[in-house]
């Protein structure tokens, strides 16, 4: 594979961090931010507590929009984009990572990235690795 990383953003601000993989093209992106996004989204969430765990701003790093154009699918770029993302949690001191998924899309890759199941409804299913 030939390719590059590119990033732009900043993780406390509410557009959050981009990062971009492109070789001539772009091949895909995945956004990045602080758990304080979702306070923005809803007030009241300044924590998710699970039997196991309890995700916070200071440990948990969200991702959202993973996106791969379709010429690049299937050929290992989503799992390149997904290990930026724990490469940059861990650099960054946090414990997890949590995101979020269409249930129709992509099960296969999903099954492949050692995720824990927090919740779901009919279309969106809610997850986290720890890191």
């Amino acid at each position: 594979m030939d390719y590059k990383i590119g990033k732009s953003g900043d993780i406390n601000s509410k557009e959050g961090i981009t990062l971009y993989l492109y070789d001539k093209e772009k091949i895909g992106h995945i956004k990045l931010y602080n758990f304080d996004f979702l306070a923005l989204l809803n007030p009241r969430t300044d924590k998710i507590i699970t039997d196991d765990y309890i995700f916070n701003y200071k440990n948990c790093l969200l991702f959202f929009d993973l996106e791969i154009s379709k010429n690049y699918r299937k050929k290992g770029y989503g799992t390149f984009l997904m290990k930026e993302v724990e490469l940059f949690a861990k650099k960054n001191n946090f414990e997890f990572i949590l995101g979020d998924r269409d249930l129709d899309n992509a099960k296969n890759f999903w099954s492949k990235q050692n995720i824990k199941i927090i919740g779901n409804d009919e279309k969106i299913e809610v997850f986290y690795k720890k890191i």
